[in-house]
């Protein structure tokens, strides 16, 4: 991680936008530690936070090879971002 960058500050600061955290616990390049770490810093900030996480999940192939973790996303935008259109 670059100096100066602070992930859990940045989580805090999010306000009311929702927070998707997916995160693999196989993952060798972050430790899933992290994941936890930033989410409770957004919940301690009154962000609303989804945290995923995939026992057999990596750094990079958990998405394009789980199912799973594809709903979670998808069930993510569906839930914060879905709009049913103005009635005619």
């Amino acid at each position: 991680m670059p100096r100066g960058l602070e992930p859990a500050a940045a989580a805090r600061r999010l306000g009311n936008r929702p927070y998707l955290i997916l995160h693999g616990m196989q993952d060798e390049i972050i430790n899933p530690r992290h994941a936890d770490i930033l989410a409770a810093a957004a919940r301690d900030a009154g962000v609303r936070t989804t945290l995923w996480t995939d026992p057999t999940g990596d750094h990079n192939s958990m998405v394009p090879v789980n199912p799973a973790a594809q709903r979670a996303i998808a069930d993510f935008f569906t839930q914060h971002l879905h709009r049913e259109p103005p009635s005619p």
